[in-house]
């Protein structure tokens, strides 16, 4: 299973088509006007495949920088799980500065600047939650760098932790198709 990645390269051009919601941020950092974020970025939810079978999701890591921040505010308030989720991104423009607000479960982050970008550092890959397992993710990181430029790989444990879930949700699925045809022979038979 492979996602269709349009590209690996984003910015505030594409804020229209993007969302944002259920995003999870495990690191930030502000240095000289920029202010990056480490996420997981879900590029789409897919519906179930049959009916009882939960969302799945395609994510990709990505480091989302933005440029020029000024008058940063921040305000969260975190519990045991220090990864943020995004709840929403909202921009606005005032007298000639634009507004950023990124809501999360946890509390904002309000921020002037003049853009973003976005690049993907690694392929979208199918994921059984809005997240990719911390022990799939392999490193936190805050690198301007596209899947196509980097020069890490991911672990082979990783890659066939992937491949085994994919297998398990197959046999789920096939087990959920086969379930039904079972109840609808038996109630061609009653």
């Amino acid at each position: 299973m492979d996602y269709n990645l349009e590209k690996s390269v984003w910015t505030d051009l594409d804020f229209d088509v993007m969302g944002w919601h259920d995003c999870s941020i495990y690191k930030y950092q502000l240095i000289d006007g920029r202010l990056k974020f480490d996420v997981d970025y879900i590029f789409e939810w897919v519906n179930p495949a049959y009916t009882g079978m939960p969302y799945t999701f395609w994510i990709a890591p990505a480091t989302w920088v933005f440029h020029g921040v000024t008058d940063f505010e921040l305000d969260l308030k975190l519990s045991n799980d220090w990864r943020l989720e995004i709840d929403d991104v909202t921009r606005e423009t005032n007298d000639g500065k634009i507004e950023w607000d990124i809501g999360t479960r946890q509390g904002y982050f309000h921020f002037n600047a003049d853009g973003f970008t976005k690049f993907v550092r690694e392929k979208p890959t199918l994921q059984y939650s809005q997240q990719i397992p911390f022990n799939q993710r392999v490193w936190l990181s805050l690198e301007e760098r596209t899947l196509e430029e980097s020069n890490m790989r991911l672990p082979d444990e990783v890659v066939a932790q992937r491949v085994t879930q994919n297998r398990l949700y197959e046999l789920a699925l096939s087990r959920h198709v086969l379930t039904d045809r079972l109840r609808s022979i038996q109630t061609e038979h009653d």
